[in-house]
């Protein structure tokens, strides 16, 4: 039986022992969890930009052929037109801006918000698109968002996912001793393939549970959280049985864990007040020295009748 007093005094006190290394590969870790996450805001950013992008066009089409009796006005508004329509201005004098847009008799002017008009060039915001040219265009968009998902995809699977199981190894290590810096390469160097496959498999998993719900999705987060400490902790188990291990270990545990990740938030608030000083220096590396304390406590700190004979794992059925 643990408690977060136990458990968080025990991740403190092996923190003041490494300190300034762990502060660094806290850092490090924070670097790379938060790189996948702002590969997925971009992958979401360009979506959006692209259905925004694809209805004002379509309403700009559909006012083009209620003003003109079906003709669709396709490329620049040319002067020729600005003269039949009884007006002076010259789209060269354009501001900028949606104002500085000319409309013609019929009112027709590009419907894009004020934001996307300031990233085109002066002389291509009047274009108005065909139908088959804002599907092209939005097929082009499709595609190129598909490309960051796949660079994202492959990047967090065959180079951050190793590192997170050796900087985890090192947290781990730490707590026995001064863990040296090079740990972190531990996830390269040994049994790659496999960190590589088990960590994807555990984030496809999520993202697939996630689907059904959030809730799903935040149970099973507990449930998997002790594959990277396996991985780097017994490198000689197979996929199913790391995965079942760390069921076993979480089973009974999700929620106290949970409770100890909330008991945090007063540390997080106080980070945000020192712009984040307080946090590099002192709660990601106490955080993540505490989660490595409770792996050993899981692991290695039960008693003899409750412990998970390794032994035993393979023999139990896999649900995934």
């Amino acid at each position: 039986m643990w408690t977060r007093r136990s458990v968080k005094r025990r991740g403190k006190n092996a923190m003041k022992k490494n300190y300034w290394k762990t502060v660094l590969v806290s850092l490090i870790l924070a670097t790379i969890l938060g790189g996948s996450s702002a590969a997925s805001g971009v992958g979401s950013g360009v979506s959006s930009g692209a259905a925004a992008a694809g209805s004002s066009a379509g309403s700009a089409v559909n006012q083009a052929q209620q003003g003109q009796s079906g003709d669709i006005y396709e490329g620049l508004f040319s002067t020729d037109d600005l003269q039949d329509a009884g007006t002076d201005t010259d789209l060269s004098a354009a501001d900028g801006g949606a104002e500085g847009l000319v409309k013609d008799e019929a009112g027709v002017i590009p419907d894009l918000p004020d934001e996307v008009l300031k990233l085109m060039p002066e002389n291509i915001r009047g274009v108005q698109l065909s139908e088959r040219q804002r599907i092209t265009l939005l097929i082009a968009l499709g595609i190129i968002i598909l490309i960051i998902i796949a660079v994202a995809v492959l990047l967090t699977a065959f180079l951050l996912n190793p590192l997170e199981v050796g900087i985890r190894r090192f947290f781990f290590m730490n707590m026995r001793e001064p863990a040296q810096i090079k740990e972190i390469a531990y996830g390269y160097d040994n049994s790659y393939r496999k960190n590589v496959l088990v960590l994807f498999l555990r984030d496809l998993f999520l993202v697939f549970w996630t689907l059904l719900l959030i809730f799903p999705g935040i149970i099973k987060s507990y449930s998997y959280r002790m594959i990277p400490y396996i991985l780097a902790d017994h490198p000689e188990m197979t996929r199913k049985e790391v995965f079942r291990l760390s069921k076993q270990l979480m089973h009974g545990n999700k929620w106290k864990t949970f409770v100890l990740d909330l008991s945090f938030i007063g540390w997080y608030i106080l980070s945000v007040l020192t712009l984040g000083i307080l946090h590099v220096f002192f709660v990601a590396p106490y955080k993540n020295m505490t989660d490595a304390a409770l792996y050993e406590r899981l692991m290695y700190g039960r008693k003899e009748t409750e412990s998970v004979p390794v032994a035993m794992i393979a023999e139990e059925d896999d649900d995934e």
